[in-house]
């Protein structure tokens, strides 16, 4: 990640896959005029270069949810391993296990509605894609759903 002269940050990719991923998941939030998810900002995509695989966009401080990498439109990780239920078991254990006690509720209302409401469906829950404010001692009072147009 670079950070530009225009408080954007630019963000190099070396796998198509997930540049492709990230691109149409800002682009899907961006179609929806997303600004926030549950109280955390996410970053606004600004430009994207399909040739060079970059993506700029705005910087966002915590609270926070992006990194869209790993994400999948219009169909939900558990639902590519429902044949497997002990990976989707594990998985959402780990995840648990990497936030603070009491954040948890908040990433599954975050994790929901970026999945139901706007079909990008997150696939790397940890603390360093969906942050909180340090003073939050992992409280959280959800938002009002951010408005769709």
């Amino acid at each position: 990640m670079v950070e530009t002269p225009s408080l954007s940050a630019v963000k190099v990719f070396d796998r198509v896959e997930a540049y492709g991923r990230e691109r149409d998941a800002y682009l899907r939030l961006r179609q929806h005029q997303v600004t926030s998810v549950q109280g955390h900002t996410a970053p606004q995509l600004l430009r994207y270069d399909d040739v060079l695989g970059v993506i700029e966009m705005s910087i966002v401080s915590p609270p926070f949810v992006l990194d869209f990498g790993k994400a999948r439109l219009d169909v939900s990780w558990e639902e590519v391993f429902r044949d497997d239920p002990q990976v989707i078991e594990e998985r959402w254990a780990h995840w648990e296990s990497l936030f603070e006690p009491g954040q948890w509720p908040a990433v599954l209302a975050i994790y929901g509605e970026l999945g139901r409401r706007y079909g990008v469906w997150l696939e790397d829950l940890h603390p360093g894609n969906i942050g909180f404010a340090p003073a939050s001692g992992g409280r959280h009072e959800p938002a009002p759903p951010a408005s769709s147009a």
